[in-house]
């Protein structure tokens, strides 16, 4: 009687697990057919968008593919990188009319490989360097313009942009899909000056796309700290910061808020209306920290944001009171 227990228990555990490998080549099959069926379906997507009077073509990747609902602009996928928690997307545009285009209202979607989704508005959409907003930019004819699309706070962990999707008030459905995210690249920090690394002055930039370095620090009054440094916009198109501000801590512990007004560029405040920053030009900075402590000796760091940049730093800069 417990011999036959036995045989009956092993022949459960062998069916168990003859069922178990039955699922699981089920599972790996379904999976294969569902890839072609999406495989399938994406290619009868692009005939009918063909048929459809709309533009498609290929990246040299042999993956990334771009989509634009009209002739009369040609859409080019350059490069995808990531920039601390966004994602850029470098694209190029061009007018194939004989005639300038005007785009505006611009923004859209971006979807990742892990099915979170990326609004974006005209404040973090740029062609030529210029945000496609309410009032417009103008495409000449004939011209590839690079265009920008940043999609803020993308997860970690992606690894593409599976799908962008982008329109403007003349123009709706402009697409590009599978897209590879390169990660980790620097930034960039510049050593200034210090014994070493650790009490160097250095600065951190959060894109690539501006470049910081430090010159130097005066007082103004009697207990006012004006921060010298220089910004570089490395793009040959001009971009715009606005909503600067930010805060500073001394060796001393105490903390120093900033907003706009206490932040310039070019000598014009980082404020709403927002400043021009030109291509390939080192720019003027300044940020005045307000009541310094007379016994600090140190600002240990210094971190401002502007609406469409965040995470810059400068650290460690030696206060100059005897410049005063």
């Amino acid at each position: 009687m417990k011999r036959n227990i036995f045989f009956m228990f092993c022949a459960c555990l062998l069916m168990a697990s003859t069922n178990a490998q039955a699922q699981s080549k089920f599972g790996n099959f379904l999976k294969k057919v569902n890839k072609a069926l999406e495989e399938t379906n994406q290619k009868l997507e692009d005939v009918n968008n063909t048929l459809d009077g709309k533009v498609l073509s290929t990246a040299s990747n042999g993956k990334t593919k771009t989509l634009s609902p009209s002739h009369d602009l040609q859409l080019e996928f350059v490069e995808c990188y990531d920039e601390g928690h966004d994602v850029v997307v470098v694209l190029k545009i061009t007018n194939t009319t004989d005639k300038e285009i005007g785009l505006n209202w611009g923004g859209g979607k971006g979807y990742d490989n892990l099915g979170n989704a990326y609004e974006f508005d005209y404040n973090f959409f740029t062609i030529g360097g210029e945000q496609v907003s309410p009032s417009g930019v103008g495409i000449p004819s004939d011209i590839p313009l690079k265009a920008l699309i940043r999609l803020k706070d993308v997860n970690a962990e992606a690894t593409s942009i599976k799908k962008i999707e982008i329109n403007t008030y003349q123009y709706k459905g402009f697409e590009v899909r599978n897209i590879p995210i390169t990660r980790g690249q620097e930034t960039g920090q510049n050593i200034s000056s210090g014994s070493d690394a650790s009490d160097a002055t250095s600065v951190l930039s959060p894109t690539r796309q501006l470049k910081l370095e430090y010159k130097d620090n005066l007082i103004e009054g009697s207990n006012n700290v004006l921060i010298n440094f220089l910004m570089t916009n490395t793009q040959s198109e001009e971009t715009y910061l606005n909503w600067g501000g930010g805060r500073a801590w001394d060796d001393q512990g105490n903390m120093y808020e900033f907003g706009g007004d206490e932040f310039t560029v070019g000598g014009k405040a980082v404020g709403p209306t927002g400043v021009p920053v030109p291509g390939e030009i080192p720019v003027k900075c300044e940020i005045l920290l307000k009541g310094v402590s007379k016994n600090a000796k140190i600002i240990k760091l210094i971190k401002f944001d502007t609406y469409q940049f965040k995470g810059f730093e400068i650290k460690n800069i030696p206060v100059n009171w005897e410049g005063k």
